[in-house]
């Protein structure tokens, strides 16, 4: 037997195993891909199916139960500085300049990082908020006033769902699903995965404290903006799934 022949045959149960152990990833990745999209679109089911009786009820212009009593707590202590990091989450999370410079920031960093599909995921999710106008028209809910609770803010247009508390969680939600891609480092991404709860959270609260918004307002938006962020996890998840696949180790060929 000559040498090329051996080496022929020496090296055919190694391809075998190179292209079987290729086979099995992509079909894992598939496998893995179609399962957590069925997660999440039976997710943003969950919550449309939540949100949808909150909807009918906040429709027209009553006020619902508990939302007096809850902003009224929320408001009991009285604190300047508090008033004060209200205004600020509330400007982080409104329409201009807040919101879409943060969005805009985040994009480029991640296209100058070369993390181009959790670039476009972040940049639709961020303008997915747009959507919010359409379910205020529809609900026509009122804002709070004065002669119930304290109105610090003025704003106007439709109550339900908030806008800031619907764009906050698309915007700051599809950030937290992409981090793990960003900062390998479980210890670093938990670290930012808190930062960017506390920053939602506190956009959410900031509108009931300032009297902008009824808790159910809020609510409400927290809702309707993870269903629209569930729909858009599922729609990208292949590219996500893709990003964190290639930062995983390689199999090694022995």
């Amino acid at each position: 037997m000559d040498r090329r022949a051996a080496t022929h045959l020496g090296s055919t149960p190694r391809r075998h195993w190179l292209i079987a152990q290729t086979e099995g990833r992509v079909s894992g990745e598939a496998i893995n891909a179609a399962t957590l999209r069925r997660r999440w679109l039976l997710l943003a089911l969950v919550f449309a199916l939540v949100a949808l009786p909150l909807t009918v009820a906040a429709r027209g212009p009553g006020v619902l139960p508990g939302d007096i009593e809850i902003s009224r707590v929320i408001q009991a202590w009285p604190s300047p500085a508090l008033d004060r990091l209200a205004v600020a989450f509330t400007a982080s999370g409104s329409v201009w300049p807040g919101e879409p410079l943060i969005a805009a920031a985040i994009v480029v960093s991640l296209l100058v990082s070369g993390e181009r599909r959790a670039a476009a995921f972040i940049a639709v999710a961020a303008l997915a908020g747009s959507i919010n106008l359409l379910t205020k028209k529809i609900v026509a809910s009122p804002r709070p006033t004065t002669d119930l609770i304290q109105v610090i803010q003025i704003a106007n247009g439709s109550g339900f769902p908030s806008g800031h508390a619907f764009s906050a969680t698309l915007l700051y939600g599809a950030v937290w699903i992409v981090l793990p891609t960003i900062f390998p480092n479980q210890t670093t991404c938990r670290l930012m995965r808190a930062a960017v709860v506390l920053v939602a959270l506190g956009i959410c609260w900031s509108r009931i404290r300032l009297g902008a918004h009824w808790p159910s307002d809020v609510l409400g938006g927290i809702l309707w903006g993870m269903v629209v962020l569930s729909l858009l996890t599922a729609l990208f998840l292949p590219s996500i799934l893709h990003l964190r696949v290639k930062r995983g180790p390689r199999p090694s060929a022995r």
